[in-house]
């Protein structure tokens, strides 16, 4: 009896969704498809004859819109070009946008490669310009602490090693903890201001002649400066050549008025603490939005998630052991066939 009612329940949110449209806009419009993310938001375009908006359905019971609309004008206030909010239900959670097109980034990459090296310009100018802003008390941004920082790290022994991989991690681990202690003492004694915390090429959108687009900003804290450069140098999506990460990276740092006396070398070995930190996230993330959300999509990217892992835990004794827990490409890849065929 479970799949009518969820049907029903399903069919209910949708009429709910597009009279909430036709309250908002003054008559009914159609809508169509536009995206779904890491979470159990959906986003649909809708198209009047003067102007094109995004759609967002965020159930109220798995997701808190509040600080998206809260962050947006706070972002904004900054100087960051978040999408404009038009319309909001929260008690429904459903929120009209602004529209900032189609293409990400990431799509760029294929349709305007000769534009991306500017379009990563601006990327870093635009974290540059929050680290500037300090972090003004009106955000009331959540604290990217150790219990923060140990509840991601738990995702990667739960969800990669052990639901993906089959294997047995123990938690109490002496490798495990130390390594996670390590990670904790380091993160804790970061330079820290406002964190993105997802910033890639996937949450950028790409508009040629306008300035970048920034989105999927509602879970920001206050967390290491360090951690959304690394977000986009090591992006879970796209490797980019030395030459062009350098270019990121030095960009980065001339540009953000970082605190005085953080040298260049504490901020490169910073953000390749922040880069295993958030790879170890990504790869139980990444398991389990195939294992319980069936999006198997996001096995693809695991490979070049433990390939950058791999290269940053040679680089500190103290991180070594975490090697033996990282697969080759053939374990990988026999994995994702197992989840496809489950």
């Amino acid at each position: 009896m479970t799949a009518p009612n969820g049907a029903a329940a399903f069919a209910a949110r949708e009429r709910l969704l597009d009279a909430w449209v036709s309250r908002v806009l003054g008559a009914p419009h159609p809508r169509s498809f536009a995206s779904d993310d890491a979470s159990f938001r959906r986003y649909f375009r809708v198209t009047t004859s003067a102007k094109s908006f995004i759609l967002m359905d965020a159930p109220p019971a798995q997701e808190n819109s509040r600080p998206f609309v809260h962050l947006a004008a706070q972002l904004r206030a900054l100087g960051l070009n978040t999408p404009a909010v038009f319309a909001i239900d929260l008690a429904a959670g459903f929120l009209l946008l602004e529209d900032f097109g189609t293409t990400t980034l990431f799509d760029a990459l294929d349709s305007h490669a000769e534009r991306v090296p500017v379009a990563l310009d601006e990327a870093m100018d635009s974290l540059a310009t929050m680290q500037r802003a300090g972090v003004p008390s009106s955000m009331h941004l959540p604290r990217y602490d150790e219990t923060a920082v140990r509840r991601e790290l738990s995702l990667f022994p739960e969800w990669f090693i052990g639901k993906h991989l089959g294997l047995a991690m123990a938690t109490s681990n002496p490798a495990w903890v130390g390594a996670c202690d390590f990670l904790v003492k380091r993160w804790l004694a970061m330079p820290a201001g406002v964190v993105h915390r997802d910033f890639h090429t996937r949450n950028l959108m790409f508009r040629p002649g306008k300035p970048l687009g920034i989105i999927d900003f509602q879970d920001a804290c206050h967390g290491p400066v360090a951690y959304d450069v690394v977000s986009l140098v090591k992006d879970c999506y796209v490797v980019w050549d030395g030459a062009q990460s350098e270019v990121m990276l030095q960009g980065y740092y001339d540009k953000a008025s970082l605190p005085r006396g953080y040298s260049l070398q504490a901020f490169r070995e910073d953000v390749t603490l922040c880069g295993i930190q958030r790879h170890l996230k990504v790869a139980g993330i990444f398991s389990r939005l195939c294992h319980r959300d069936n999006k198997v999509r996001y096995l693809d990217d695991l490979p070049r998630v433990v390939a950058y892992l791999q290269d940053a835990i040679a680089r500190f004794a103290s991180l070594a052991p975490l090697a033996e827990w990282l697969p080759d490409e053939s374990t990988l890849l026999e994995a994702r066939r197992c989840a496809q065929l489950s």
